[in-house]
């Protein structure tokens, strides 16, 4: 009885494909044609030269249209901290190409801290084509003036792993805030590949001297857990680690940062009832960081 129900189920399904061209495509036709920015941003440092943005025409076959755009200060301004290139401020398509650049000046500010800074590109006019949905570009001008910069980057940590039972090394990465300059964020402390959106924060002494970070910090890790970043002691055999208010503070060496009195440890709790789920890494200090 089941293989007879089973053949009857297959040809149904073989005569419901039949009456229904599953392979066709939908079809792209000319009046479809438009122009648009090919991506929604740019960054370019400040000393960069020049920024190309691209705008594509996607299309049939490639077509004449002339573009007008406009550009928009935001942070950065017009003549002060950028400039155009073609004044008249319209892209021309040919009609042998599907894609334009439209070049922007970008002024060098160096020995000047500005922050970062932006700006816009917006079109006005796509000539007979159609305008797509990607009508708007920021461009972000990275600053290289900042007061933090000799420290920020890439970092070598290492560090007995408790649960590796061993030494450890991994790459973390000091980034910026984008509006304190006394504060960095530190990318994937634990080594677990950790994403910006976890980082931890800490703070900069005026001399550089020390990055002190206060722990517990707690993220958002999916919508079951939370990750908690707490300090773990010098030795596994005290407990290990601490949800007490704690500060963790990197001491600057010859190539880095070090860490004598305690370590990091990331720990996941249940969004539920916030209690432990247990840990993904748990650092026994020292640590220490090698600028790479």
């Amino acid at each position: 009885m089941k293989n007879i129900l089973k053949y009857v189920l297959f040809a149904s399904v073989a005569i419901l494909a039949a009456s229904c061209d599953i392979n066709k495509m939908a079809e792209f036709k000319a009046e479809d044609s438009f122009i648009s920015f090919s991506t929604a941003s740019y960054s370019i440092q400040e000393t960069g030269g020049q920024v190309y943005i691209s705008l594509q025409m996607a299309c049939l076959e490639p077509g004449a249209a002339n573009v007008s755009y406009e550009v928009i200060d935001g942070t950065a301004v017009l003549g002060t901290d950028y400039s155009l290139v073609d004044e008249s401020c319209v892209a021309s398509f040919d009609g042998t190409v599907r894609e334009v650049q439209i070049p922007i000046n970008i002024i060098p500010r160096e020995g000047e801290y500005t922050g970062d800074l932006t700006f816009s590109v917006h079109l006005l006019s796509t000539g007979s084509y159609n305008m797509g949905a990607d009508d708007t570009v920021t461009i972000t001008i990275q600053d290289i003036d900042h007061p933090l910069a000799s420290i920020l980057g890439e970092y070598t940590c290492t560090a007995y792993g408790y649960f590796d039972n061993a030494e450890i090394s991994f790459t973390v990465t000091l980034l910026k805030d984008a509006t304190d300059v006394s504060v960095v964020h530190m990318v994937n402390q634990c080594g677990q590949g950790y994403s910006e959106d976890l980082a931890i924060s800490g703070v900069v002494s005026d001399d550089l001297s020390t990055i002190t970070f206060e722990l517990p910090q707690t993220f958002e890790y999916s919508s079951s857990y939370n990750c908690r970043y707490v300090a773990t002691y010098p030795s596994p055999y005290e407990g290990y680690y601490t949800t007490s208010t704690v500060s963790v503070e990197l001491t600057a060496t010859d190539n880095g940062f070090v860490s004598e009195e305690w370590g990091f440890g990331a720990q996941a709790l249940y969004v539920s009832s916030g209690s432990s789920a247990g840990f993904f890494e748990l650092l026994v200090p020292p640590m220490t960081y090698v600028k790479q």
